[in-house]
């Protein structure tokens, strides 16, 4: 993968949202492969100040539907 006109390389972030009690875990569709599952990522962004929030954003723009509970757990 190219860097797209970037000077260092993009820091992406991905999130498993996992729901415990029914033994699931939150995958997306890719857009570039809509035959493919994939975990929510994306790009890591200024705003975010830490790699969990850009994870944690990334799971709630792309799953809040389907796991509207979600919640931070760190180990």
């Amino acid at each position: 993968m190219g860097n797209k006109g970037r000077t260092s390389p993009r820091i992406v972030c991905c999130a498993i949202p996992i729901a415990r009690a029914a033994g699931k875990v939150l995958v997306i569709t890719s857009r570039k492969r809509p035959d493919y599952w994939v975990l929510p990522k994306g790009g890591w962004e200024s705003s975010d100040v830490i790699l969990e929030n850009a994870a944690l954003r990334e799971a709630f723009e792309e799953g809040p539907t389907l796991c509207p509970s979600l919640r931070l757990l760190t180990s």
